[in-house]
């Protein structure tokens, strides 16, 4: 060290540490480096384990994690894509061998696949820009983000990547400049000639998953602190439970068409925003519906308590083709891009927001508000205006004015049925192409004899993509008449729900420190709609959970589908059931796409505050702490580029994830192979000594198809390697029951993850035990119900003592998956 020895040590108590050697590269994060070390560290575990940073990452400083990970879980490819086109050398048939820059059929899947985690990556990455650079410009880069009272660390996976959390628009900015050179670095490597290793190419897709998981937190805490937006850790810990309130409406039936109605799509919540502000300003909140669809509705209703959630975007042609709104204004993705097609339909105005979604349109920012509407009015039916200040107020001027130029209804009548379905001549084309395998010729040969109950049955099982229309050789109206046939059932959906109330604060974490080992598990839902079979598939499981005890938490647009749940018994919709709080037998919404972060961020809390282990620029060991919690991400909808960076994103913060019910549409899975055991093992925290473990959690990435699955496979993707007696028996009972309604037998791995006879559900231990004996040759004291010798999966028939030795370790045991973080004996140790 030198003269600037004082800036280049770290003192932890009585230790000092050079901070130079904490870290790959020290020049320009000196100051992160010291205050995360001085902040996060105890003076105990600087003695014991080797102090290791890595702020700022690029791939490769997380790659000890990533092979650990993948070498576990080996990327698994189902889509297999045989024709390159990706080069100048022109097309290769990998399926026939190498093509001419040397790339393989299996390398070529990993590289779509980081290319597919860069698209969605940069979806979410655009918004985050997009929103802080009008911050900077609405309240300059030294304007002071605040987080919540009850919210002491700030952004945890800012932290954990990062190694600081933003406290002013300066700081944010230096956070997505660096993701924004982490997304290019990932694109090259994605282009010919770089990267062409499996491993590192998938290791270089988690990362833009983690890298997913920063852009939304910067997004969440950017609009709590300057857009008000509904925050949890803003309220004592006895108001969570009821917070807020479930009164925001949702369903299509529950706008009221006599007012004049605004339909926001898209992420930008920025002219919503604007809108309301204009609305409320002008005393017009009762005569204007501000309604949202997608990620903009879930925004909507996090300020103003008016606001409706409409639908999901899939849906979107759903909600247009009835004519409802008279004025939309669209943002960037989450879009159809035949908005503008659907909107002519019905004589719907249209103000397209985004640089990203221009629709041909250009752009009148530069014209006063009142030539825009009148523009409008005089026979233009849509524009572009990129101020999203201007933007709000146009969309309220012209709801107004507009809402007398159109007719009253735009559904097709019954006559108008009858005399479209005889056109049908039963070529099921139109079978053949839908999504949803609905059987659309049968419901149209029944409309023709004046029954439209098949029609009506469609309503509820179509995503309206229009597919069906495209192919029909008789242009029949389908989509028009699914919704006609079905007006009367589509005018009762009608929900309530509580909006999305951010992230978790402190309070909330340490009641969960106190109960996560004796509940079965805590999962979030999340999800873009566009399911396959019913949409109450996933109101269903998550009903399912919470009476179960699991601690629920959803975001994005299944937040809204599983609104629509009703309990039979006492009427009421889920929300209206269960409190709010991150606790067992709770269901909390969390918020809309930005809103899908939250739940990491929950465990790197609970490691920090329940076991002191730091946070600040240590993902690989956060990532390690946290696949000791039980924890389960579900991914119910499309294989969008968003969910799939998703899914990368939280599988490397070693949090398993299940895909469906078109999980099988996914490109990549990381599974593991219970069978193999070289696989599944640990290391003794205190000694380094590796012991094999259960296979667990066996998947890490996994895809399913119907909701019994799902709940056959939480239960074990939920169980620990030091469960709890009571969590593992509890858990053990779910698996059990579970996998045999969905089924019909028991699973075929149940015996390994038998270790005590405690943890055997009670009801079921004879049963159990007794299979043991007759099916895996464990010699068992029936009378005494208990088990004398285990068979060991290498097949030794050893006493149950000697078993838990060499199977497992005790609860309260510190393991690890990374050998640098074995404590070790120093020299400075006392």
């Amino acid at each position: 060290m030198s003269k600037n020895k004082k800036y280049q040590v770290a003192k932890v108590g009585h230790k000092e540490i050079d901070i130079t050697k904490t870290v790959r590269d020290i020049r320009g994060v000196e100051e992160i480096v010291k205050e995360s070390i001085e902040t996060t560290w105890s003076e105990n575990l600087v003695n014991q384990m080797k102090v290791w940073l890595t702020p700022f990452p690029n791939p490769t400083d997380m790659a000890e994690w990533d092979r650990i990970l993948l070498e576990r879980y080996p990327p698994l490819y189902t889509v297999i894509e045989k024709k390159c086109n990706n080069c100048y050398m022109g097309t290769c048939e990998l399926d026939k061998g190498k093509g001419a820059c040397g790339l393989d059929l299996e390398t070529y899947q990993a590289k779509l696949s980081l290319q597919t985690s860069c698209r969605g990556l940069s979806i979410q990455l655009s918004s985050t820009r997009y929103l802080l650079n009008h911050c900077i410009k609405e309240f300059g880069e030294r304007k002071k983000i605040k987080w919540g009272k009850n919210v002491a660390y700030g952004m945890m996976n800012v932290n954990a990547i990062c190694g600081f959390t933003p406290r002013t628009l300066k700081e944010a900015n230096r956070v997505v400049t660096y993701l924004e050179g982490q997304l290019s670095s990932l694109l090259s490597s994605a282009s010919v000639g770089y990267e062409g290793n499996t491993t590192d190419l998938e290791s270089k897709a988690l990362h833009a998953g983690s890298l997913l998981l920063v852009a939304l937190d910067v997004n969440e805490f950017l609009k709590h602190a300057f857009f008000n937006f509904c925050w949890g850790p803003d309220r004592e810990l006895t108001e969570l439970p009821t917070f807020p309130d479930p009164t925001t409406h949702t369903g299509i039936g529950t706008v009221d068409t006599s007012k004049s109605v605004i339909l926001f799509l898209g992420f930008d919540f920025l002219p919503a925003w604007n809108a309301v502000n204009y609305i409320k300003a002008n005393g017009m909140e009762e005569t204007i519906e501000v309604t949202g669809i997608g990620s903009v509705g879930h925004d909507l209703i996090r300020f103003y308590d008016k606001a409706k959630i409409l639908t999901s975007p899939v849906k979107t042609s759903k909600v247009l083709r009835m004519g409802i709104p008279d004025v939309i204004v669209v943002g960037d993705a989450c879009c159809k891009t035949n908005v503008l097609e659907d909107a002519k339909r019905t004589d719907t105005k249209v103000i397209a927001t985004s640089f990203n979604q221009n629709m041909g349109l250009v752009n009148r920012v530069e014209e006063n508000v009142d030539d825009i509407v009148n523009e409008l009015l005089s026979g233009s039916q849509a524009v572009l205006v990129t101020d999203p200040k201007k933007a709000g107020e146009v969309a309220v001027k012209l709801a107004g004015k507009v809402k007398s130029l159109r007719k009253k209804s735009y559904l097709l009548s019954s006559k108008e049925i009858k005399k479209w379905a005889s056109k049908c001549d039963g070529c099921d084309a139109c079978f053949r192409v839908c999504p949803n395998s609905l059987h659309i010729s049968a419901a149209l040969k029944a409309a023709s004899s004046d029954n439209t109950g098949r029609l009506c049955e469609l309503h509820d099982k179509s995503i309206y993509c229009g597919k069906c229309e495209e192919v029909c050789p008789q242009n029949i109206p389908i989509i028009d008449m699914i919704i006609a046939a079905a007006q009367k059932e589509i005018r009762e959906d009608k929900a309530v729900m509580k909006a999305g109330r951010g992230t978790f604060g402190n309070l909330e974490i340490r009641d969960w420190a106190i109960t996560m080992f004796s509940c079965p598990g805590s999962v979030v839902i999340m999800g873009c709609n566009n399911y396959k079979g019913s949409d109450m598939d996933i109101a269903y499981i998550a009903s399912e959970l919470i009476s179960n005890t699991y601690s629920v938490t959803v975001a994005g647009c299944v937040a809204s589908d599983i609104a629509r749940y009703k309990d039979k018994k006492t009427g009421k919709f889920l929300y209206e059931l269960y409190p709010t709080l991150f606790n067992p037998k709770c269901l909390v919404n969390t918020g809309g796409c930005s809103g899908q972060s939250h739940f990491t961020t929950a465990f790197y809390k609970v490691g920090y505050m329940g076991f002191r282990s730091p946070y600040r620029a240590t993902y690989a060991m956060q990532s390690d702490f946290t696949t000791r919690f039980p924890n389960v991400l579900v991914i119910w909808g499309p294989a969008s580029d968003l969910m799939y960076t998703l899914a990368s994103g939280y599988a490397r913060a070693g949090i398993p994830v299940i895909l469906g019910p078109g999980g099988f549409n996914f490109k990549r899975y990381l599974m593991g192979n219970k069978y193999d055991r070289s696989k599944w093992w640990a290391l003794h925290g205190n000694t380094g000594k590796k012991g094999e473990v259960d296979p667990l959690p066996e998947h890490m990435i996994v895809p399913v198809e119907t909701k019994e699955e799902v709940l056959a496979l939480i239960p074990k993707l939920c169980f620990l390697f030091q469960d709890m007696e009571t969590a593992r028996q509890t858990k053990f009972d779910f698996y059990l029951d579970y996998y045999n309604n969905a089924f019909g037998v028991l699973p075929d791995d149940w015996h390994l993850y038998v270790r005590r006879e405690v943890e055997i559900p009670l009801i079921k231990k004879v049963k159990i035990l007794r299979l043991l004996e007759e099916e895996h040759g464990w010699e068992i004291d029936r009378k005494k119900g208990r088990v004398i010798r285990a068979r060991h999966r290498d097949g030794r028939l050893i006493p149950m003592e000697k078993f838990l030795e060499e199977y497992g370790f005790p609860s309260g045991q510190y393991i690890t998956f990374i050998p640098r973080l074995v404590y070790k004996e120093r020299a400075d140790r006392e």
